[in-house]
C-alpha cells in the first residue's frame, strides 16, 4: 500500500513537474499586461507572441513580442531581481540551449546585443515546445532585420 502511495505521488510529480508553462500573447490577463508594462518591459501598442515563466507570473516571465525579447526576475532580492530587454534592431543574434536532459535546468535562449550585452529569455518546457518558442522568437527577429 505504501509502495503504491510513492510511486503514485512520484508519477504525478513527474507529470506535473514535465507540464509547460508557455501561454500564447492572447491568453495573458489584463492585469499580468499592466504588471509587464510597470516593469517597463512592455508598450501599450506592442503585443506579446509567447510567455512563459518557471515560477508564479509575478516573479519570473520569459517572452518575446512583435518588438523585442525580454524577460524578469522579481522575487523582493534586489541583488537579484532584473527586468532585462532587447528591441530586435539591437540583437546581434539569438542560440538555442536545450537543457531539457538536465531535470533541474530550463533550456534558453542567449540574447547577444549590440552593445556586447547578454542576457537568457528561459523555456520550460520540452524540446519540441522550447524549440518551437525558439524558432518562433527567431522568426520575428529576423523579420525585424531582414
Amino acid at each position: 500500500m505504501k509502495a503504491t502511495i510513492i510511486i503514485t505521488l512520484s508519477i504525478l510529480f513527474f507529470i506535473t513537474s514535465c507540464s509547460s508553462n508557455i501561454r500564447e500573447g492572447n491568453e495573458i490577463t489584463e492585469s499580468e499586461l499592466s504588471y509587464i508594462k510597470e516593469l517597463g518591459l512592455l508598450d501599450e501598442d506592442e503585443s506579446i507572441v509567447l510567455f512563459d515563466s518557471q515560477s508564479s507570473f509575478e516573479i519570473s516571465g520569459n517572452f518575446f513580442t512583435d518588438r523585442r525579447m525580454a524577460c524578469y526576475w522579481q522575487n523582493n532580492k534586489p541583488n537579484e531581481d532584473h527586468a532585462t530587454f532587447a528591441y530586435y534592431e539591437d540583437i546581434d543574434s539569438l542560440t538555442f540551449v536545450d537543457r531539457i536532459s538536465d531535470i533541474s535546468y530550463a533550456s534558453y535562449i542567449e540574447v547577444y546585443v549590440n552593445n556586447s550585452s547578454r542576457f537568457k529569455v528561459y523555456i520550460d518546457a520540452d524540446s519540441t515546445k522550447s524549440y518551437n518558442f525558439y524558432n518562433k522568437s527567431k522568426a520575428q527577429w529576423s523579420i525585424v532585420n531582414e
